[in-house]
Order: structure tokens, then C-alpha cells, then sequence
């Protein structure tokens, strides 16, 4: 892991993710998934604990998105464990964080953060477990079960939860040639 930290490129300061702009930190530089998980825990960690310390601040409020690619890694659906993006995922939506995770594998991510997600968007998935869990977060799930397992390319059942939960929907992206 030291050697993770003693490398030629730089990582962001925290101060960076809070400038009017994109900040994409590449991870593929890391030997390994252990390395890539540290370094987002710590990331995480970091902004987490300014935004909490901003937040504190009258002056305005804070809009910060996080995207987390292959989220399993990062926020994994294990046994008493509450990683830093699951924190987030509870609680600072009253500090002005997003949090959009990914993964093909929604059994392999926290419940934690499925739960508390306000837009729900799921391609098709083929395990019966995935399909399971996915369908669980989604309002009239035994009904969106199988047309989950049915989605073709580019299609995908969204369901937005915020004001109200409005109710699963098929919808199809265009592709352009």
C-alpha cells in the first residue's frame, strides 16, 4: 500500500473538488483494487468531513456529485461494515452531496446506498439475485421483475423517488448513428 502513495502523479487536494469544475480521478494508475479502494476511502473521507465542516458556514450551499464506477469495490454489501460512500449515501444529502454509484451487480452494493438513492435506473440484468435486489427497491417490484430480465440494449426501468416515488418506467435510449 505504500508504495500505492509513492508515485510520480498527484492526487487532488480537497480544496479541488469544491472549484466550479470537473475533477475525474483516474484510478486505473493503481496496481490494484485494494490500492483503488484505499485511495476513494480517503478521498471520500476528506470531502466528506470539509463538507460537513462548510456546511456549517450561512454563506450558501454546497452541490458536489460523486460518481463511483464498479461501486462494489468501494461500498460493498457486507455485514456490519458502513464504508465512507454509504455515509454519504445516509446522510449528506442535507450537506448537498450526490452520489451516483454503478455497478452490474446490485447484490454486491450496499443496501444502504440503494436505499437511498432518488433515482433508481436499471439495465437488463440476468441473475436471478440481481434481479431480486434490483426489483426490491422499486415500487410494484414483483411486476418490474421480469421485464427487467427482458430490457434490451439501450433500454432500462427508471424510477425517480424525490418529491414522491412516481412508479417504475420503461424507457429507451436513441441511438444516433
Amino acid at each position: 500500500m505504500g508504495a500505492t502513495f509513492n508515485r510520480s502523479y498527484s492526487t487532488p487536494h480537497t480544496q479541488e473538488f469544491f472549484q466550479p469544475k470537473l475533477t475525474v480521478v483516474d484510478l486505473s494508475v493503481l496496481p490494484d483494487d485494494n490500492a483503488k479502494n484505499l485511495l476513494s476511502q480517503v478521498i471520500l473521507k476528506q470531502v466528506y468531513d470539509e463538507m460537513k465542516r462548510r456546511r456549517r458556514d450561512p454563506d450558501g450551499l454546497i452541490s458536489l456529485v460523486f460518481l463511483i464506477d464498479e461501486a462494489h469495490h468501494v461500498c460493498p454489501n457486507k455485514r456490519d461494515y458502513i464504508s465512507i460512500p454509504e455515509k454519504c449515501a445516509i446522510e449528506l444529502r442535507k450537506y448537498g452531496l450526490s452520489l451516483i454509484t454503478c455497478d452490474t451487480r446490485p447484490t454486491l452494493v450496499s443496501e444502504s446506498i440503494i436505499a437511498n438513492s432518488n433515482t433508481l435506473i436499471c439495465h437488463m440484468l440476468n441473475n436471478i439475485g440481481d434481479i431480486e435486489t434490483a426489483a426490491g427497491f422499486f415500487m410494484r417490484g414483483e411486476l418490474v421483475k421480469e421485464p427487467i430480465r427482458k430490457l434490451s440494449v439501450g433500454e432500462a426501468m427508471i424510477q425517480i423517488n424525490v418529491p414522491t416515488p412516481l412508479g417504475a418506467t420503461k424507457c429507451r435510449v436513441r441511438m444516433r448513428d
